[in-house]
Parts: structure tokens; C-alpha cells; sequence
């Protein structure tokens, strides 16, 4: 399973001095609530996706899960009237999901499955084809993976001295941990210039970059938590990508709810609530 952040914000339209910009009615609780009750199909790459709600009545409060499946087309054989020709037959990828909408954190829990997609794309798709059916203002929504801080120190130990550029990017802070003053810092200047996203980037042509120092710590554990994401480069070259060093936990099969079993259901999902509990502590 891959985790991801949902940063939920007040959407980025109207005057800079927010005098006719509304917020939404519906908390953030709420509207993520809405976005995961109920089912909707959509396209996504020319395939069509469906995520359908599972059924569970010892699932927690604020917690919802669900399966989105992808429809496939294979070739199989068909019957010795036809001497066994090919024939293409549509069937379905599926994977788990389970989201937690309480009032501190907004997160999904995806099972990673190739065959239905990235987790990150899948997620953002689903959640634009909410938006087309919204009615009413809705919060802006941004989705970043909750990755491991450990693969950021040990690309900057391994690179050091080669590094001509150090990146940032940011979300709207919603419910995160730690780096208070950026934070603040952050938000208003986001609610200033009107932006849904920051970024800061830190260069030396020479390579001469030092990812040391409270700044660097705290903006690298604040991104982790899903507030955004970290990158080191060498001239055009990644070196390092947050994006890879995602925070992962597995589940043994047998305990996975293939069939819709609700006593599995809600079983997964409280062990997916544990871990995420435990953001920002490398195993």
C-alpha cells in the first residue's frame, strides 16, 4: 500500500483580498466524506475506471474504504465452434482503498497494483470526476504521496558536493506537523499572490549546495508528510525525487478482502489508520 495526503484548501479564485471568495460549505471532513461514499465510474487513458464503496459497519468513524477496479480487455480462446479463436473479453483490474477523513488528517491508503494504475493518478482522476458532478463550491484538493525522509539524507550524504540545486514544492498546509514558522510564512504568502502551490529552489552552478541546517531538516520533514515534495539535481539531472522514497506498508493476502468481506474490510483499514499514525518515523 502507498499512502497519499489529501491538502484541502480554499479554492484559489476571486480577489487577492478573499472579499467575494467563498468557502465551501461542507467541512473538510465532509466533502472528503463525499468523495468516497458512493459509487462513480470515469475514464482515465482511454480506460474506464470504477470505484465502488465497500460495505462495513465496524469501520470507524471518519474512515472509508472501497475498490477501484479498471476494465481490461484480454484475448481468450473461444469455443471449438470457432476452432478456438481468439477473442477479446473485458474483465477488471481491481485494488483496495480505504481513506481517513477526520478532522486532523485528510489521507487515502492504495494498494499498489500495476494493473490498475499509480495510486497518485488514479486518486486524482477520481477525484476531478467528483468535481465535474459537485454541485456548489468545493475545496481545492492537492495529492501528494507521504514518503520517508531517510531516502532524502541518504541521496544528500551520497551526492554531496554535486548537488547545484536543492527544490521544494509545497501544498497548503491542512492539519500538518512541525515547521511552524515556514508554515506561516508559507500560507500567507500563498494567500497573498493568490497561488494554490509554492516552491523554493536553493542553487550553486558549482555544486556547492549544502542540504544541512534546521531549514533544510524541517522542510524535508514537512514535505514527507504530504505537504509536498523534495528534489536534488546536478545541472538538468534528478539525483534525488521524493516521490521515490514513498512511505509503504504491506498486508498479507490472506487478510485482504478479495471478496468484499466485511470483517476484512474493516480490519485492513484499522491497520492502514495504524500506520499512517505513524508518519514521519522511519521504520
Amino acid at each position: 500500500f502507498e499512502f497519499l495526503r489529501l491538502s484541502l484548501s480554499l479554492p484559489a479564485m476571486g480577489p487577492l483580498d478573499n472579499s467575494e471568495r467563498k468557502e465551501p460549505l461542507v467541512s473538510r471532513q465532509q466533502y472528503i466524506e463525499s468523495l468516497f461514499k458512493t459509487r462513480i465510474d470515469f475514464f482515465y487513458r482511454n480506460a474506464l475506471f470504477s470505484y465502488v464503496p465497500a460495505k462495513s459497519a465496524a469501520l470507524p468513524l471518519g474512515c472509508l474504504s472501497g475498490f477501484i477496479g479498471k476494465q481490461i480487455s484480454e484475448m481468450e480462446n473461444a469455443g471449438p465452434e470457432s476452432m478456438f479463436a481468439l477473442r477479446p473479453h473485458k474483465t477488471w483490474k481491481a485494488a483496495f482503498i480505504t481513506a481517513n477523513a477526520n478532522e486532523e488528517q485528510q489521507f487515502v491508503a492504495v494498494e499498489r497494483r500495476n494493473d490498475v494504475g499509480s495510486a497518485h493518478s488514479v486518486i486524482e482522476h477520481l477525484i476531478d470526476a467528483r468535481l465535474s458532478e459537485y454541485k456548489g463550491v468545493a475545496w481545492h484538493t492537492d495529492v501528494e504521496y507521504v514518503t520517508q525522509t531517510r531516502g532524502f539524507w541518504a541521496a544528500a550524504e551520497k551526492y554531496r558536493g554535486q548537488i547545484t540545486e536543492l527544490s521544494f514544492e509545497f501544498n497548503p498546509p491542512n492539519g500538518l506537523k512541525g515547521f511552524d514558522k515556514f508554515k506561516d510564512f508559507d500560507r500567507i504568502a500563498k494567500a497573498q499572490t493568490n497561488s494554490e502551490k509554492s516552491e523554493y529552489a536553493l542553487k550553486n552552478k558549482q555544486g556547492a549546495v549544502s542540504p544541512d541546517g534546521e531549514f533544510v531538516e524541517s522542510a524535508v520533514e514537512y514535505a514527507s508528510e504530504g505537504a509536498g515534495k523534495a528534489v536534488l539535481k546536478k545541472g538538468n539531472k534528478k539525483l534525488y525525487d521524493s516521490r521515490e522514497s514513498k512511505k509503504t506498508a504491506t498486508i498479507p493476502e490472506s487478510v485482504m478482502p478479495r471478496e468484499g468481506e466485511e470483517t476484512k474490510v474493516a480490519g485492513v483499514a484499522l491497520q492502514l489508520n495504524k500506520e499512517i499514525d505513524q508518519e514521519g518515523q522511519d521504520d
